[in-house]
């Protein structure tokens, strides 16, 4: 996993990884190279575009750029779904899984657009004291917009006429509560708190003190949901004796008073050691640490 594949570093190899899962509900890897053991050494991450899926004679077969090639263990092709509905080998995204929320939010932002520019309302009222026919009440139209169009000079009413603004609320257009809408369901989609998108709910606050359980909860409800699966993916990529797991104490560190005083009750009541609260700080084990210090030297008086 420090070189998952050729030219590709494991972040951007994560990275391609949790794009496929979060963009298509599939992530797709190819075996290139084999260890001694016949467990994979490099896994290139495929454009799920590339692999389709085809059913026959009650089997599911896979191919990539057309060309079969059987899924791991038996093959080549590594495959890792997420949201699998019952009967089906692949998996959707969440988008799929929610693409009905996510098309309220496009109509409405189409709406948005068409009410305030094409205009479902007029935005003014030119009132006559006197009946106009329709020739008439076309002309003072056109030589009230000739006017004011493209500047802000004042306008000159002719006697009898009267202009009124009409004045729309956003609240009674709903037009802003829906784009924030939009917003929200996405990243409640994804599982992510709305105010890590800018999209804080109305009324709702993060403080310093809450913040650390607000990463807690979206480690627990946001990220599990998707590290477990990878974890269980992962680890059939390695031998059985062993298992992938993500670290994510990093996610869940506090501050610094907080993170020595939890070092100390584990270190006191006997269920961790100092080289191990060490670690959880990044820093070397007590041994290392001496080694690194730079002895004097012996013929140095």
């Amino acid at each position: 996993f420090r070189a998952p594949a050729p030219n590709v570093n494991l972040t951007t190899w994560l990275y391609q990884l949790w794009s496929s899962l979060l963009l298509d509900g599939n992530a797709y890897g190819l075996i290139t190279e084999t260890g001694v053991n016949g467990f994979p050494v490099t896994v290139e991450i495929l454009d799920p575009s590339s692999v389709t899926w085809s059913y026959s004679e009650g089997e599911w077969t896979t191919k990539i750029n057309d060309r079969q090639v059987d899924r791991w263990p038996n093959g080549r092709l590594w495959h890792m779904p997420m949201f699998v509905m019952p009967g089906m080998p692949m998996g959707m995204s969440p988008i799929s899984s929610a693409k009905q929320a996510i098309g309220s939010g496009i109509s409405a932002e189409q709406f948005g657009a068409q009410f305030f520019n094409s205009g479902g309302n007029p935005n003014a009222i030119i009132y006559s004291d006197t009946e106009l026919t329709a020739e008439q009440a076309q002309g003072i139209k056109g030589a009230f917009t000739n006017a004011t169009q493209g500047n802000r000079e004042p306008a000159i009413m002719g006697s009898g006429l009267k202009y009124e603004r009409v004045q729309i609320s956003p609240d009674e257009s709903q037009f802003l509560d829906s784009q924030r809408f939009t917003v929200e369901q996405i990243a409640r989609i994804y599982g992510i708190p709305p105010e890590l998108v800018g999209a804080a709910a109305s009324g709702s606050s993060v403080t310093y003190a809450n913040r650390e359980q607000r990463a807690a909860d979206w480690l627990s409800f946001g990220l599990m949901p998707y590290l477990i699966p990878i974890e269980d993916a992962l680890s059939t990529l390695v031998p059985r004796a062993q298992r992938v797991r993500f670290n994510v104490n990093g996610l869940l560190r506090s501050d610094l008073q907080t993170r020595y005083a939890a070092h100390a009750v584990g270190i006191t009541a006997g269920f961790l050691t100092v080289d191990e609260a060490r670690a959880y700080e990044d820093l070397p084990p007590l041994n290392d640490a001496a080694d690194q210090i730079v002895a004097p030297d012996e013929n140095v008086v």
